[in-house]
Parts: C-alpha cells; sequence; structure tokens
C-alpha cells in the first residue's frame, strides 16, 4: 500500500496560537514519535502565520516564531483608532503592526523555499469572503512559484492572503484581494482540508493531524458580572464567543471524520490540559488546574505571561513519549487520551 498522504491542519485560535507553536516546535525534537515532513499544510488566521514556517521544517525559523508568540502584546498586534476616525473606518483597530510581521517574515529566502516545494507539497490558507459568503482558500505554494510575479508581488500576495485569513470581523479592517473584500477564515471553518486537495487525492489513505489553538471547550460565564454589569455588549460578546467556540468543535469534528473512512488516521490535541480557568467553585467534569493560569483581564488579548506558559508547555507536550493526543480516528477504532475530548 503506498504511504499516506501526510496533512497538518492548525487552527484559529489567537494568542492560544503560541501552544500550537510550542507543540510543533516540541514535536519536530521528539525522536521517539518524529514530527513526519507534511506533504500538505493548511492554515486558518493565527494558524494561517504558523503554517508556513511548519511547512518547512525549519527549527530556527520556527524557534523565532516561538519566541515572537510567547512575548505578543497588544501593541505588537494592532493599535486603537482615534475616536475621530471610527466614524469612517471599518474596524475598530490599526492590525499595521502585525502586517509589518508577517512580511519581515515572508523574506526572500522563505518565499523561495516555499515556491520550491510547489508541485509535490501544498501549503494553504483560508479567508472568507465576505462577497460570496463562502470561504476561499490561497495556495500560497502556487503564489511562490508564480512565474508572472516579481518577488515583491509575491511577497503582497502572500501576505495579503494570511492577513486576510487573520482578519478579525469589526476588530481589524477586511482585507480587498482580486476586488473582493475578505475576513478572518474563522468565520466559516477554523481547520480545513479543502474539496481542491481532496479531490487531489484520489484513493489514497490519508493522515491528519490537527493542532488546535484553543481547548474546544464552551466555557460556563455569567454574562454581565463584571464591573460594567449586564448591557447590548456583554450580550453580544457572550454570544459571539459560544458561537466561535461551537463553530471549532464542529470544525475539528468535520476533518476528524476524515479518518472514518478506511485507511485513513486523523488525530487532534489541544491544549486544555495545560489551562488554569481560575474557578472559585470546580464544576462537574472539569479537569485539574493546569500550569497556564487565564488572564482576568479582558483587555488584554494578548498576555504575555499567559502565551509563554502555553508555548514552554506546549513543546513539553510535543515532546512527550507517547505524545497525548485527545482523539484518534482510525476507522472503527476510535482512541481517546484521559480528559476533555469530543465527545463529552
Amino acid at each position: 500500500m503506498a504511504p499516506p498522504t501526510r496533512v497538518l491542519s492548525v487552527s484559529a485560535g489567537g494568542a492560544w496560537g503560541a501552544f500550537s507553536v510550542g507543540f510543533l516546535e516540541g514535536w519536530g525534537q521528539n525522536s521517539a514519535e518524529p514530527r513526519p515532513r507534511f506533504d500538505v499544510v493548511t492554515g486558518v488566521s493565527t494558524g494561517s502565520m504558523i503554517a508556513p514556517v511548519v511547512f518547512l521544517n525549519d527549527p530556527a525559523r520556527l524557534a523565532r516564531l516561538r519566541g515572537l508568540y510567547a512575548s505578543l502584546r497588544n501593541e505588537d498586534v494592532f493599535t486603537p483608532r482615534g475616536t475621530l476616525s471610527l466614524l469612517s473606518a471599518t474596524s475598530l483597530y490599526n492590525n499595521a503592526p502585525l502586517r509589518r510581521t508577517v512580511s519581515a517574515m515572508l523574506d526572500d529566502d522563505m518565499i523561495n523555499a516555499i515556491a520550491a516545494e510547489n508541485g509535490p507539497r501544498t501549503l494553504a490558507v483560508l479567508a472568507t469572503n465576505l462577497d460570496s459568503g463562502v470561504p476561499d482558500v490561497f495556495d500560497l505554494t502556487d503564489i511562490a512559484a508564480d512565474p508572472g510575479m516579481s518577488m515583491a508581488q509575491k511577497r503582497q500576495r502572500m501576505v495579503a492572503a494570511i492577513m486576510a485569513s487573520a482578519a478579525l470581523p469589526i476588530g481589524f479592517p477586511p482585507e480587498i484581494i482580486d476586488g473582493n473584500m475578505y475576513v478572518d477564515g474563522g468565520v466559516r471553518m477554523h481547520v480545513f482540508l479543502s474539496r481542491q486537495i481532496e479531490a487531489a487525492l484520489p484513493g489514497e489513505p490519508v493522515d491528519i493531524s490537527i493542532v488546535v489553538s484553543g481547548d474546544m471547550k464552551v466555557a460556563r460565564e455569567c454574562t454581565g458580572a463584571g464591573k460594567d454589569g449586564l448591557d447590548l455588549l456583554s450580550v453580544a460578546a457572550r454570544t459571539a464567543s459560544i458561537a466561535t467556540d461551537q463553530l471549532l468543535r464542529t470544525s475539528v469534528e468535520s476533518l476528524l471524520s476524515v479518518g472514518r473512512q478506511r485507511g485513513n488516521v486523523a488525530r487532534y490535541i489541544d491544549a486544555a490540559p495545560l489551562i488554569d480557568y481560575g474557578a472559585s467553585v470546580p464544576q462537574p467534569g472539569m479537569p485539574e488546574p493546569g500550569p497556564c493560569k487565564l488572564s482576568t483581564n479582558s483587555a488584554d488579548i494578548f498576555d504575555p505571561v499567559f502565551q509563554a506558559c502555553l508555548a514552554e508547555q506546549g513543546a513539553l507536550t510535543g515532546q512527550s513519549n507517547p505524545i497525548p493526543w485527545r482523539l484518534t480516528v482510525a476507522g472503527t477504532r476510535i482512541t481517546r487520551n484521559a480528559g476533555r475530548s469530543l465527545d463529552r
């Protein structure tokens, strides 16, 4: 039987991408369960920034990315808009700092290295087309290898695709590509294996690893218990949070279902066992608190203390023997690791 096509899918999750970077770096150092050279790497939102580095199997670049994620602060990603500019703006924040970071990451050497893999391997990110309402896939390997583009044009196109994938609606401005308006791919799905990729693998076995930049948890929360009390914004924010959490779970479940097909394997891992949710009263079914405590300051979208812990503990998880995959699906066989999983 032919060896399986190995696929890595890195989910959306914002600052929690620190776990994914740490885990993937640690997995690359695991001699007992070596990280494969993936044939296909896909990413959504924060995963779209991690995917290119993992795709190249470059330890130095991955170490730098882990350091970046571990130290990110709000001002490294976005700046608030002034009151007057909000009147005509399409977002609450300006994400120019993030664009500079992504552009610096995609240097000439990296683009050339990605181009060299075009054909036998695929690197793709996903964004949501606001005009059509459907998710669109951007093949970064194909863009990097396009002979009709200059290096500057390739970088601009690849940066635009990544920024589109990470353009959090309302928070960050939409990205315009070929006259279409794009926002965060996580609006439609948090992990993916596109139909184009599936169509290119007729009858071949597939081995999928899903790294979740989050905890797969639809958290209980007392809405409006904060200092500002219950208002329209608190209800809207809580509703959006529940919808996002459920979309993550649904997206992962959908991708795991590929493993149910004969000859295929699909597995996922998340950060749930690492988190201290700060619950004053333990909830039924909740695991023991982990080493990484969530910030209680809602303004800290990016918290370096939390992210550094996620990156460090994620690396240790990736180095574990065996790796504690939360769930593995191989045909009719389903293996669950102890702790929270999709079948709660």
